[in-house]
């Protein structure tokens, strides 16, 4: 029989005394179709209730936001005293805006936390799922509009052989006083395209 190792005994002790923890945040979620709000442990209330316990079992819980083979993730380890090491790493999306970096890492804590140590706020698999679809939402959104504003490029002449956007590129830069147009955020994306969106009474002009 195969006697188990420091690190899985002193999980075991731990799993044993996981206290149940409450939700006391709540988040509101917007889309196109409207807006809808759920409660969530955030992570410094699961932090106060695990961290603790892990030290005395003699474990120790690292993460760290690095970029491996070009991705950007967030490495986590769980290490015990005896030099036994759980480790993994958690992907992060690419964002633009420091304060959307900072939320997905904060997001990313909090998951791996839970998902290693054992940890599960209640309805959290509900809570999941409504940050997925928000996400898919979002991805939806900004994919439609990159192609709206693809399509209307092609008209104005501003798309050359081979997909050359450079053009492109040059016109959006104008409008928003610089920046890429492959790494900027659905507002911009938006108001972008709505600028390009032939009407009466628009005209060319920079970014308001």
């Amino acid at each position: 029989m195969t006697e188990e190792s420091p690190l899985t005994k002193a999980l075991t002790q731990l799993q044993a005394e996981l206290p149940s923890i409450g939700k006391d945040q709540k988040a509101t979620v917007k889309s196109d179709k409207g807006s809808y709000t759920y409660k969530y442990a955030d992570l410094a209330d699961i932090s106060a209730a695990v961290l603790p316990l892990l030290s005395k079992v003699g474990l120790a819980w690292t993460t760290r936001p690095t970029v491996e083979d070009g991705k950007f993730v967030l490495r986590y380890q769980l290490r015990h005293v005896s030099g036994e090491v759980l480790e993994g790493a958690y992907p992060l999306p690419s964002a633009s805006r420091p304060q959307e970096i900072g939320s997905a890492i904060t997001y990313a804590r909090r998951y791996a936390l839970c998902a290693v140590t054992g940890v599960a706020p209640a309805n959290d698999d509900q809570d999941a799922a409504t940050v997925e679809r928000a996400a898919q939402s979002r991805e939806r959104t900004e994919r439609e509009l990159k192609d709206s504003i693809w399509s209307e490029a092609k008209n104005r002449g501003w798309i050359g052989e081979n997909d050359d956007f450079s053009k492109l590129q040059d016109e959006f830069a104008e409008w928003n006083g610089g920046g890429d147009i492959t790494a900027t955020d659905v507002e911009t994306y938006k108001a972008f395209a709505t600028f390009l969106r032939p009407t009466t009474t628009m005209q060319r002009g920079r970014k308001p």
